[in-house]
């Protein structure tokens, strides 16, 4: 800014006082010229008003100086006689400049309120990107070394080659994996909805089948404590929704794993019923998870949904992050819905939320194929060519694990530059592209590509450990055809070869659609199996792994062929509530 600008910017509304001033002063002469004497302050209020409310304090005291100067000094130029002649017109002179003052100081009080609140917005905005930096930087730095703790933990269950005691030992690894992945994104949410960056994700969902599959995962961490957990469903339930299962999942799942973990006695229930129908396609659904435990006084009633605070009446064995119920107040709010708790001290809780969905009466039947099962590509496929860019070691050898053994083509790179080299010197059919990487990035690197001929018709897919679901629009307006998020599974790998490029593969089990059979499984069928088989199949079945599930089987199958074919069907049509309730009926007690 010049100095001259600068200056006409400092005396800007000094001058506008001025010019406010003038132009009531006009008005006296026309059109308001027939008041002659009468009600001369009338004509100054509002221009003093005006310059204070845009100038502060010092143009409404200039405004309301000139007013006078005029009224006093100037007044041959509108009439014949003075405009202050009596006590009574001093009396006026002196109402006016202490409204004038008045209005000055509430002007300038006004404007510095304005300021403050621009501040503290700017502070917030500020803030706010503070907090999404940290995010990217914290989901990158995290999960991309978990990614490869996962990835290779399941890679070596694969193994024909692993023991008994191995398989134990890697199935601990990606249980404390898996933990520390849901610790990882519930600090990650929390840090989104504060930062306002978390979105709904709505998709047509089987809401029986949702609640079956909590069910079945929740099961048995009641059973472990001796606790009794049922659900309610109304028969009016619409089968098809549109919602954000993830959100409804995580919420579900963290209320009832609360009420587990402060029930000693008794048991928990879920309800789930049709509370109100707003249109004939939207409706309101009430879920309340129901325990017998303690209860929570009723001083700490409006303190559990506040982050980090945990109550004092908790054993600290029991003590978590303190986020569980945050995230699950904010989710229903996101999905328009409201939560509350109602409890009694010696009886026990209930939690209860209500939240809108959209009917859907039909639903896509989906065959469920487990990826991991691929064995190789199917005859006749084409040798495609993969480029893996990650500049992780780890990561980058995990992929090569995946890929190498279809006999497909694979290069690599170790940063955006030799990704862009590799591309124009090979010509890859896809790339499977990191983001985040030294000397140039994954973003700059896909815009490079995507400016030569033959870039125009490679697909890339984008990995990624950003938890913010808006980053993925950068990726794709770059020119990804789509993203992977870390920590991936193999399947989601194979899924990107065959969406992008049609690839075709032989799988070790051919899946077919789920059906509503339900195989009768009775303990006697289980007793003869070890104690450890047990153990693994429950925690493979508590984790809806049907991978684990089918590994754990194949085990059975070759001292108990029939048997192995039972639950091989059970699995595929995801009864893993009947295989768990059949393990606990056995009344073996499993060490954890």
């Amino acid at each position: 800014m010049t100095p001259t600008k600068s200056l006409f910017t400092a005396f800007r509304p000094y001058l506008a006082a001025i010019l406010l001033i003038v132009m009531a002063a006009a008005l006296r002469l026309w059109p308001m010229q027939s008041l002659e004497l009468r009600a001369v302050w009338v004509t100054f209020y509002p221009a003093v008003m005006i310059a204070a409310l845009y100038g502060g304090i010092y143009c409404g005291l200039l405004a309301t100086s000139l007013s006078c100067f005029i009224v006093l000094f100037l007044w041959p130029i509108f009439v014949d006689r003075p405009f202050i002649r009596d006590f009574g017109d001093w009396l006026s002179l002196d109402v006016f400049l202490i409204a004038g003052i008045g209005l000055s100081i509430i002007a300038e009080s006004m404007l510095r309120a304005l300021k403050r609140a621009i501040s503290a917005k700017e502070q917030a905005e500020t803030a706010n990107k503070a907090k999404s930096t940290f995010l990217s930087n914290m989901s990158h730095e995290l999960l991309t070394p978990l990614n490869a703790v996962l990835g290779f933990s399941r890679l070596m269950q694969k193994s024909p080659d692993v023991t008994q005691e191995q398989s134990v030992n890697l199935n601990i690894i990606s249980h404390s994996g898996e933990h520390l992945l849901n610790l990882i994104n519930n600090i990650l949410d929390m840090i989104k909805i504060e930062s306002g960056r978390i979105v709904l994700e709505e998709e047509v969902t089987d809401l029986r089948k949702l609640i079956l599959e909590i069910k079945s995962l929740m099961s048995l961490k009641a059973s472990e404590k001796d606790l009794q957990f049922s659900d309610e469903l109304s028969q009016d339930l619409p089968a098809n929704i549109l919602v954000d299962a993830g959100k409804l999942r995580q919420i579900l799942i963290n209320l009832i794993g609360n009420a587990i973990k402060f029930t000693n006695n008794g048991g928990i229930k879920l309800s789930v019923s049709h509370s109100k129908t707003e249109t004939a396609k939207k409706v309101r659904l009430r879920f309340e998870v129901e325990d017998t435990g303690a209860g929570i006084p009723e001083d700490d009633l409006n303190k559990i949904f506040t982050a980090f605070v945990q109550l004092h009446n908790q054993d600290n064995k029991e003590a978590g992050t303190g986020l569980g119920l945050a995230i699950c107040e904010q989710n229903v709010k996101l999905m328009g819905g409201e939560i509350g708790v109602k409890s009694t001290i010696g009886k026990g809780s209930v939690f209860h939320f209500e939240i809108p969905v959209s009917v859907h009466e039909k639903t896509n039947e989906k065959v469920i194929r487990k990826q991991s099962g691929v064995l190789r590509l199917a005859d006749g496929e084409k040798i495609y060519s993969i480029l893996i860019a990650e500049d992780q070691f780890e990561n980058r050898l995990l992929l090569l694990k995946l890929l190498e053994p279809l006999g497909l083509t694979i290069y690599s790179a170790e940063n955006g530059k030799e990704a862009v080299d590799s591309f124009q010197q090979f010509n890859p059919d896809l790339i499977l592209m990191d983001i985040r990487m030294p000397v140039m990035d994954g973003i700059e690197a896909t815009r490079q590509i995507r400016l030569t001929q033959a870039g125009m018709h490679t697909k890339i897919i984008a990995l990624t450990a950003h938890a913010l679901a808006d980053e993925r629009v950068v990726m794709l307006e770059a020119g990804c055809d789509d993203f992977i998020r870390k920590p991936y599974s193999s399947s989601e790998i194979f899924d990107a070869l065959k969406n992008h490029l049609g690839v075709k593969f032989i799988y070790d089990e051919q899946l077919s659609p789920v059906s509503d059979r339900t195989e009768l499984l009775l303990p006697d069928d289980l007793k003869k199996l070890s104690q450890q088989i047990r153990k693994e199949l429950i925690h493979s079945a508590e984790l809806l792994d049907e991978q684990r599930c089918m590994d754990v089987i194949r085990q059975i199958a070759t001292v108990n062929q029939q048997l192995g074919e039972k639950l091989t069907r059970m699995v595929k049509d995801l009864q893993y509530q009947e295989i768990l309730s059949a393990i606990e009926k056995i009344n073996v007690k499993i060490p954890g």
